[in-house]
């Protein structure tokens, strides 16, 4: 009934520490793959989190592998839940929470329902989800898998792979990507900076940035 594989590899705390850096957004100016469906959104509101994923794939309204993983997380771990489509019960919430933080967890992706928001923003664990639902899972003991790839929110997700997420979205990283998407993303934002402080100066974008110019388009 079950598919319980061993936990992946951790990516270095030094590599998720740069990649936290990153905003989801940034990665969007180069990339349009990776991406998570818009619709899994955060629980709170100004959060990031950067962590290794380790993945759940759940059956119908059963919760039972959630649990199973929730044991095995370690610090830096971030969980990632596919519910298989099912969206009508909430299959996270406050005790989960509880235990996700206690285990060193850095947060948590569902591409389905969860519960208990107030208490979830209270204890501090970023958490996204498709939204909330007083209808709960139930550990019905009917298996489905700990560390198999999955797919969330239209994503393929393999345990191991990084997970950036913040208020813009969530992004999967591939283990082999996570050194170019960090260089690139960070002079993307380096970049931004500068271009920032030259508006407030005065400056037009467009002759920062060599856009189109009102100028050349208006006809008298």
């Amino acid at each position: 009934m079950y598919d319980i594989r061993q936990l992946p590899k951790q990516i270095p705390v030094s590599t998720l520490l740069k990649l936290g850096m990153v905003e989801t957004a940034t990665v969007g100016h180069f990339q349009m793959h990776h991406f998570m469906d818009e619709r899994i959104r955060p629980i709170q509101t100004g959060v990031r989190a950067c962590g290794t994923a380790v993945t759940v794939q759940t059956v119908g309204i059963d919760s039972t592998a959630i649990l199973i993983a929730l044991d095995s997380l370690r610090p830096g771990d971030l969980l990632v839940i596919d519910r298989s489509g099912e969206d009508r019960h909430a299959s996270f919430g406050a005790v989960m929470t509880a235990a996700a933080i206690a285990a060193g967890a850095v947060g948590v992706v569902i591409d389905g329902k969860a519960c208990d928001f107030p208490e979830i923003r209270k204890q501090g664990l970023p958490v996204w989800c498709t939204g909330a639902s007083p209808i709960l899972c139930k550990r019905l003991n009917l298996g489905q898998s700990v560390n198999a790839p999955i797919s969330c929110g239209g994503v393929a997700v393999n345990p191991g792979d990084a997970v950036l997420a913040d208020d813009s979205g969530i992004l999967i990283v591939p283990k082999e990507d996570i050194e170019k998407v960090i260089i690139e993303a960070l002079m993307f934002q380096d970049r931004e900076v500068m271009i920032l402080d030259r508006i407030s100066k005065g400056e037009k974008l467009s002759d920062i940035s060599n856009l189109p110019k009102f100028t050349d388009y208006f006809k008298n």
